[in-house]
């Protein structure tokens, strides 16, 4: 399964999901406060999307700052992720990626506490809270992560793989860091910036289809360009469609 995430930029972006080719593209993504949005909600349902996932709708910077602060004042921010969780308009939510901080070496034990405090309504949600994990720039966490899965022990806990393809040289081995996550991927994500003129191609293409298969990784794969206006997702979009009709 495919789909694009719609970054933060591209807020009037209603007209452009309800367009987007279901035949390749069966899933979305929506960026920060974008999850808000009750049009954008209304024309993922319209076009029968998946809305996969909700990315950085609460900040990283706001999950350390609550962790600076006595447990009492954790109550807000709880608040939010919980909403996300259980709230009617957000029932076709699968997955939330949070970036709780956890892959830092400092805090952890205070970062494990907090998470449980939302175990409950994690369970009951039946959604996925995902942590964003990122190569190239992560291969040297793989037993942090580890140890982080082993300490939570929650299913629903899991990861939402960034893969940066154009900063990765053909010979470098993830095998080790992958090998460590793959159960627990729920979602990949192809990771470009289209406003430095990089884009993603057959052959790149191919080539990570093919370490998808080996390393196990079957879960949706989003392309996740960095645009600036909804004029340059729909250009990407096209790109996106030519390519996935050249591997079908």
């Amino acid at each position: 399964m495919f789909g694009i995430s719609i970054p933060q930029s591209c807020s009037a972006s209603s007209d452009f999901i309800k367009s987007i080719d279901r035949d390749l593209l069966q899933c979305i993504e929506l960026q920060g406060d974008l999850i808000q949005d009750a049009k954008l909600l209304d024309a993922v349902n319209i076009s029968q999307l998946y809305l996969i996932n909700s990315y950085d709708y609460i900040k990283n910077s706001t999950i350390v700052n609550s962790l600076e602060q006595p447990e009492i004042f954790h109550d807000e921010v709880i608040a939010t992720i919980n909403s996300l969780l259980g709230e009617k308009q957000y029932a076709i939510l699968e997955n939330v990626t949070i970036d709780f901080g956890l892959l830092k070496d400092s805090e952890q034990e205070k970062t494990f506490k907090f998470i449980k405090n939302l175990y409950y309504k994690i369970f009951q949600s039946g959604k996925n809270i995902c942590l964003p994990v990122t190569i190239p720039g992560m291969e040297q966490k793989e037993e942090i992560i580890r140890t982080a899965f082993y300490k939570l022990m929650l299913s629903n806990f899991r990861v939402c793989l960034n893969i940066y393809p154009h900063e990765i040289g053909r010979d470098e081995d993830f095998s080790g860091f992958i090998n460590a996550i793959n159960l627990r991927t729920s979602l990949i994500r192809i990771c470009y910036d289209a406003m430095l003129g990089n884009y993603i191609t057959d052959n790149l293409l191919m080539y990570w289809r093919e370490n998808f298969v080996k390393y196990e990784l079957n879960c949706p794969v989003l392309f996740a360009p960095s645009v600036s206006n909804i004029e340059m997702i729909e250009h990407e979009t096209k790109n996106i469609y030519e390519l996935l009709k050249n591997i079908k």
